[in-house]
């Protein structure tokens, strides 16, 4: 009996390993990629997102002021209050930032963009014709290559997911693909001069771009779903696994201390939990999310083929006993 528990054992010890191992990618790729899937900059490489974010916002505070100065816009009064507000306020999103806390960085550039926006209007309506036409072909410019780093983020996603097994929707995909073409049009528009209608046509692509999101989003939360009915059928059968496995040393100890009738008994209980485990990872791969993913199917086969390679060791050791 001694000899035999090592063999019974193996490959389904390998395979619950293996399906310890699998399960880290399974996890990243339906999960979503951290911030890839999102659009909320977070700590780590998000903290970057948030400073370039904070860079942004001051940078086009400083020309809008570089405007104002180089034709002689006067900004006083309130205005000059809101400047030196939003520059304060500023300096807290970068501290805020350094101090490790995003969120509330994230919160103080937006409050001071908004607060800055009235001085930014005064200073377009006062500029000459061709400024103010400069400033719209740069402000939509600089649009066009926000929601074309969108894109291609999501399509990273996508690309990603779809490399570790995961079918996004075609609809998704396909949504993409008609922003993008909207992109190009908007492109040509405003090389034309043509900054109302690309205008329009940027705001036609952000819409799509937002329903992509959101779709993806949603994808990527029933994958989550999906992975934890996985995770929960992985933890049944280790339970099982290792409850086999106390019974197959327990009845060798009983076999050593010739309690022969009380290891077949226990033999039995075993023999119907492995026949219980055969038939939960039967029918876990019926399952059309663990049909789909390549990992998960060849994982719980793997551990299939351990169960019934146990419940056979269980047979020949229980009919030597009674002979």
């Amino acid at each position: 009996m001694r000899g035999v528990k090592p063999k019974a054992f193996s490959l389904m010890l390998i395979a619950l390993v293996a399906a310890v191992i699998v399960a880290q990618p399974v996890v990243l790729a339906e999960s979503g990629v951290g911030d890839e899937a999102g659009t909320s900059p977070r700590q780590g490489g998000g903290a970057e997102a948030v400073r370039v974010f904070i860079n942004r916002i001051r940078e086009g505070m400083e020309k809008i002021l570089e405007i104002a100065e180089e034709y002689d816009i006067a900004i006083r009064g309130e205005l000059q209050r809101r400047v030196e507000l939003a520059r304060k306020l500023l300096d807290n999103a970068t501290q805020a930032l350094e101090q490790g806390r995003p969120n509330e960085a994230i919160k103080l550039a937006v409050r001071a963009s908004s607060i800055f926006r009235p001085v930014a209007e005064y200073v377009i309506r006062n500029a000459p014709r061709s400024v103010k036409e400069e400033i719209a072909v740069r402000s939509l410019t600089k649009a066009l290559e926000l929601r074309r780093e969108a894109v291609e983020k999501l399509n990273r996603t996508i690309a990603w997911l779809e490399s570790r097994g995961a079918e996004v929707p075609t609809h998704i995909k396909e949504i993409l693909a008609n922003a993008s073409r909207l992109l190009a049009e908007a492109e040509v528009l405003i090389e034309s001069k043509n900054l109302s209608r690309a205008a329009r046509v940027l705001g036609r692509a952000s819409r799509l771009i937002g329903v992509a999101t959101t779709m993806l989003s949603s994808y990527i939360g029933s994958l989550w779903a999906r992975l934890a009915v996985i995770e929960g059928a992985v933890r049944r059968i280790a339970f099982g696994t290792v409850l086999l496995l106390k019974i197959l040393n327990r009845s060798a100890e009983l076999v050593e201390k010739n309690s022969t009738e009380e290891a077949l008994r226990l033999l039995e209980h075993g023999l119907r939990i492995s026949r219980s485990l055969a038939l939960f990872i039967q029918r876990s791969l019926h399952l059309p999310w663990i049909r789909n993913s390549s990992n998960a199917t060849e994982v719980l086969e793997v551990l299939l083929q351990g169960v019934e390679n146990a419940s056979a060791e269980i047979n020949r050791t229980t009919s030597a006993l009674r002979e």
